[in-house]
């Protein structure tokens, strides 16, 4: 049953970036009662197709854990068309309130950012399951039961664990975490201009990185968790960097194993899969115009895929359209 719902900021927030949106923001839920093992949060912007792919390809793969989809739509007055919207684990909510102050105050990437992470704010304080599972609409699982072993990856020092990463952070679009340790750090999914925190292993990437000096949307918990003695998990993984095949740390000049200076703070996958033989085993996404961030896991296979910010769906970009390549992968598979 739909449900209005007036939450303040004060409660969704511990940072003082919060003063950018109202006091009250109004939202309109329909919140399933459906245990799970994982809650998945999915931000949407007018952007019913993928989320719509998006949760056809995690239902088709993950068979083990059970898994509940809170969809958040952050555009006042959109109404998502999910096809599948009639199951029981599906759960939409619907922000009312404009947040037109973060539209003037922040640009580009930033203002999507801020988006997002009022997104997975709002999911996650609705959200029940004790892990969660906050990821971006341009994604898609490759493997069956993708969301399983990742889950596998946490234990009681690991509280986070991702499919990849943003330069040597686990990347907060595909991450995963232990919900109840999250709500013990008093910190929120808010981006923030300055970087306060001094993470001794990572200080001498500061200058090379210019990312670290600043927080991008849920990445205060990655750093308040390495804070507290905690431990993060990082996949291996290929793309959206120079090519199809390249490290992610290519883009910033720095050599793989420059990432063991960080101790086991963060503890990174290896890959042991040459470039030649992932040409091999996955001609199809081998192409020089799929420069999508492949994600593997402990047999090098290809696990998971994160297309990345900034692609067209309108096939005109030079990675491909992502869309398209979903759409025939959940049919041709699964008969979809």
């Amino acid at each position: 049953m739909k449900q209005i719902h007036n939450i303040s900021r004060k409660s969704l927030f511990h940072s003082c970036q919060r003063n950018q949106f109202p006091k009250w923001i109004t939202v309109i839920a329909d919140i399933k009662e459906y245990p799970s093992d994982i809650d998945v949060i999915i931000s949407s912007h007018k952007q019913h197709e993928a989320i719509n792919l998006t949760i056809e390809n995690f239902s088709i793969l993950e068979l083990k854990s059970k898994l509940h989809f809170y969809i958040v739509e952050t555009y006042p007055g959109f109404s998502n068309y999910l096809r599948m919207e009639n199951q029981s684990n599906i759960s939409r909510i619907q922000i009312l309130t404009p947040i037109l102050s973060i539209n003037r105050y922040f640009g580009g990437s930033l203002y999507a950012s801020y988006s997002a992470a009022l997104a997975t704010q709002i999911g996650f304080q609705f959200s029940k399951a004790q892990y969660v599972f906050a990821c971006h609409n341009d994604t898609m699982g490759y493997k069956q039961n993708f969301l399983t072993y990742l889950l596998s990856k946490l234990n009681h020092e690991v509280m986070i664990a991702s499919f990849t990463q943003r330069h040597l952070l686990p990347f907060t679009g595909c991450i995963l975490y232990n919900k109840a340790f999250l709500e013990t750090l008093s910190v929120d999914w808010l981006p923030k201009n300055h970087n306060p925190y001094q993470i001794k292993e990572m200080e001498p990437f500061r200058q090379r990185i210019n990312h670290l000096n600043w927080i991008d949307a849920g990445e205060q918990l990655i750093f308040e968790t390495l804070k507290r003695e905690k431990f993060a998990y990082v996949c291996s993984s290929r793309g959206l960097s120079k090519d199809f095949f390249g490290h992610p740390l290519e883009y910033y000049d720095i050599p793989d194993d420059a990432v063991k200076k960080l101790g086991d703070r963060i503890k990174y996958a290896s890959l042991c899969l040459t470039r030649d033989e992932f040409r091999k085993r996955y001609p199809e996404l081998s192409r020089n115009d799929f420069k999508w961030r492949k994600c593997f896991d402990d047999a090098d296979d290809v696990i998971f895929i994160h297309r990345g910010r900034g692609t067209s769906s309108k096939g005109k970009d030079l990675r491909g359209d992502f869309q398209r390549f979903v759409r025939d992968f959940n049919h041709s598979m699964y008969g979809l």
